[in-house]
């Protein structure tokens, strides 16, 4: 059908004007004719390329562009337990091997920046990201900002040279700091609770009574460390998920087999039902 007389045409050929700035219709160009970033490339919250091209993929209904945007996201931040537990042990294998001073970056910046992610999450509907995300969140020092820490003044680079994490605070809204504030004591609690309960099993019929010739113990796992490593971390340490533990210490090297095995099977089970209650525990049920 051809378009009525008063239609605009440029260089004799029909003009459709569209209300997206110059940069969100070549984001959404370049996805089209140069597709190779969605697959070769990790999407970065904060890029103006990748914001644009989910802004677009999202309002016209792209569903080629904004689901491989999502499950590159996804990557970066698991919705399983078992993806976040590979993933966690590849990002250990890089942090230990990271040399700053040979490679002239920190290893902050070569991993993705949580706070970014909720924000990109929030304004494009990608709830999916957001547990893994907040809990990323939580294990990072709000005195660690992102802009602060590359910056001059009192608060330098010397968290980033020793492998510290920073995040883009001032991205987050009320609601991520409100659900921040609880979830964090509460995954303290869900530790405790694995504490007390080990102390516990220490002295019924499965320990000493049984006359088991183990002796072990969860005092030296302070909170520090937890605020350090992360309860699922920590969990993992004795659970059957992540048999590689780096912190050795949390159990006495001679334990039993038997009282091994048991208490790999509640931390394990313990990881699993904190997973799925990361949403409840920031309140991401809420509106942001």
């Amino acid at each position: 059908m051809p378009p009525p007389p008063e239609a605009p045409t440029f260089e004799d050929v029909p003009l459709v004007q569209l209300p997206d700035t110059a940069e969100e219709v070549e984001a959404m160009v370049n996805c089209f004719y140069d597709p190779s970033r969605l697959y070769h490339e990790d999407v970065v919250p904060v890029s103006p390329f990748w914001r644009a091209a989910m802004h677009m993929a999202t309002k016209y209904m792209i569903s080629v562009i904004r689901d491989r945007i999502v499950e590159n996201l996804e990557k970066q931040w698991p919705s399983t337990l078992q993806a976040w537990v590979a993933l966690k042990a590849n990002k250990r294998c890089l942090e230990e091997e990271w040399e700053p001073e040979e490679l002239d970056a920190y290893y902050d910046d070569v991993v993705p920046e949580p706070a970014s992610a909720i924000r990109f999450a929030r304004d494009f509907g990608v709830p999916s990201i957001l547990p893994a995300a907040f809990y990323a969140l939580s294990l990072i020092d709000p005195r660690d900002d992102w802009d602060t820490c590359r910056g001059p003044g009192p608060y330098d680079a010397d968290t980033l040279r020793q492998g510290g994490r920073s995040a883009r605070w001032h991205l987050l809204g009320p609601s991520d700091y409100r659900g921040l504030l609880i979830g964090i004591p509460g995954l303290w609690n869900q530790f405790m609770d694995f504490a007390t309960w080990a102390e516990r099993d220490k002295y019924s019929i499965y320990g000493r009574f049984k006359h088991c010739p183990c002796v072990y113990t969860t005092s030296k796992m302070t909170h520090s460390d937890v605020r350090r490593h992360g309860v699922l971390l920590c969990l993992g340490e004795v659970s059957v998920l992540a048999p590689d533990a780096i912190l050795k210490d949390m159990y006495h090297e001679d334990v039993c087999e038997t009282c091994r095995e048991r208490i790999s099977k509640t931390a394990t089970e313990r990881m699993e039902e904190i997973w799925s209650k990361l949403g409840a525990m920031f309140m991401l049920d809420r509106a942001s």
